[in-house]
């Protein structure tokens, strides 16, 4: 199956936070949406943060991913975080995801990005082994997390 990236735009904030809503129900987190929306709205609007993009296939939108943008010295510069990447569960399993991977190093490799950067599920074999494929590898660090609010 061949997709097609589009960069997200303000009309494309109600479908990006359906998918949203179903991408965290799988794992049970909450989710909020006028908050979400709002954070949508500063991501689509102000590029330096990052982006968001739907995956078209079919003519349909099956999906998206976000992409966050950080700096590190550590590292050499601009840094990405693959925040999040959702498929719809009747699309899985048909090449989205390599296709998804494929764009997200081109692109950000064009922004000269010196490092990239995800998370996974532990119970999301399937994806782990997708992101391996693609070069990622767990670093010796734990990564830990403090919630400012």
């Amino acid at each position: 199956m061949t997709s097609t990236f589009i960069l997200a735009q303000h009309r494309h904030i109600s479908s990006l936070l359906q998918m949203m809503e179903a991408f965290y129900s799988i794992d049970g987190y909450a989710f909020d949406n006028q908050l979400t929306k709002n954070n949508l709205r500063l991501l689509v609007d102000d590029s330096n943060l990052g982006k968001a993009f739907l995956v078209q296939a079919n003519q349909s939108i099956v999906g998206y991913f976000l992409i966050t943008y950080g700096f590190s010295f550590e590292y050499g510069g601009r840094t990405a975080l693959v925040d999040e990447i959702y498929i719809k569960e009747e699309f899985r399993h048909q090449g989205l995801g390599k296709q998804i991977m494929e764009y997200i190093e081109t692109q950000t490799k064009k922004e000269q990005i010196k490092l990239l950067q995800l998370e996974v599920e532990p119970r999301n074999t399937n994806a782990e082994m997708l992101y391996l494929n693609y070069g990622f590898t767990q670093n010796k660090r734990k990564i830990l997390t403090k919630h400012l609010t």
